[in-house]
């Protein structure tokens, strides 16, 4: 039978609640159907891990088969899932990475150039935990500031001769961010 509405919103997200008609426990319920499903898949996330496991150990191959498929047919759909995965990694989201992108102009927030075919990387704070994103910058400074932040970290200067006029960018680049945490906390 269709579901209807009970004009009763759940207790838990306030959706409005929806009950099957054939339901015996009908105007009993205080939750709506995806909290109670949640409830449930969250109290017998073991079982439906093990299930999964055993259904994949099972067949195996068709499994593969199936997911190379998918990539295959779908290679743009996997790059940008791909990338929004790079992204959660670096504790940051792909609309966040667009609003900084925009803030930024399109360009690297160090060296100010806007790359003609390569994405700008999302730089973010090794080590914070989660990772803090710092801001949008090119390949080249983003490697440049892995080794500015090594040799400070070991107490030297870095000596790469590419860098040496990039250093009083990086450092205001940085220090800007150090700055930005300290107002934070």
């Amino acid at each position: 039978m269709d579901n209807i509405s009970t004009g009763v919103t759940c207790a838990v997200c306030g959706r409005p609640r929806f009950l099957s008609t054939s339901n015996s426990n009908y105007g009993k319920l205080r939750t709506c159907t995806f909290c109670r499903q949640k409830r449930w898949s969250d109290a017998n996330a073991a079982r439906i891990s093990a299930d999964n496991k055993a259904r994949y150990e099972c067949d195996r191959e068709a499994y593969k088969t199936r997911a190379a498929s998918w990539y295959k047919d779908n290679p743009a759909e996997c790059r940008l899932r791909m990338w929004h995965g790079k992204l959660r990694r670096k504790g940051a989201s792909p609309e966040y990475y667009e609003a900084k992108l925009t803030e930024q102009n399109g360009r690297c927030a160090i060296c100010g150039i806007s790359p003609k075919k390569r994405r700008l990387d999302l730089d973010h704070d090794h080590a914070s935990d989660p990772p803090t994103p710092r801001g949008i910058i090119c390949n080249v400074c983003n490697r440049q500031v892995g080794i500015y932040e090594k040799a400070a970290r070991l107490g030297t200067r870095p000596i790469w001769r590419k860098m040496k006029h990039k250093i009083p960018a990086i450092e205001a680049y940085l220090n800007q961010y150090k700055k930005g945490d300290e107002h934070a906390s």
